[in-house]
C-alpha cells in the first residue's frame, strides 16, 4: 500500500482513509464501520444514507468467527505433542546453551 501512495504521489492521510473504508474479508464490514458505525467520507461518492451510523451488534460475533475460521486453516497441520514419561532424558535450553535433564514427574498444567 505504501508502495502505491509513494508512486502515485498521493497523500498517506487519503490512502488510509481508503483502507479504513475497505470491508475486511469474512465479516462484510470495514474497520470504520466496527468502530464509528458508518462508513468515512471519501473522494469516492456514497450515497449519504452510508454517512449516517448504523450500530452492528454482531461484530464481535463475526469477528470471533473469522478467528475460529482462521485458527481451522492453522491447525490443519497440526501435530499433538508427545506424553513425557518419567525418568526421560530431554535437553532444557537456559538462555542460549541447551543443557541435558531428566524428567521427574507430570504436572497437571498444560506446558
Amino acid at each position: 500500500m505504501l508502495r502505491k501512495v509513494t508512486e502515485c504521489n498521493s497523500p498517506l492521510s487519503l490512502a488510509l482513509l481508503y483502507f479504513r473504508n475497505t470491508p475486511i474479508a469474512g465479516i462484510g464490514l470495514s474497520p470504520a464501520q466496527m468502530h464509528l458505525h458508518r462508513h468515512l467520507k471519501s473522494k469516492i461518492s456514497a450515497h449519504s444514507d452510508l454517512l449516517k451510523p448504523h450500530v452492528h451488534a454482531d461484530v464481535p460475533a463475526r469477528l470471533r468467527a473469522r478467528q475460529l475460521s482462521q485458527k481451522c486453516y492453522c491447525d490443519r497441520n497440526a501435530v499433538a505433542l508427545s506424553e513425557l514419561s518419567p525418568n526421560l532424558s530431554v535437553r532444557v535450553q537456559q538462555g542460549n546453551k541447551w543443557t541435558p535433564a531428566t524428567v521427574v514427574n507430570n504436572y497437571d498444567a498444560p506446558r
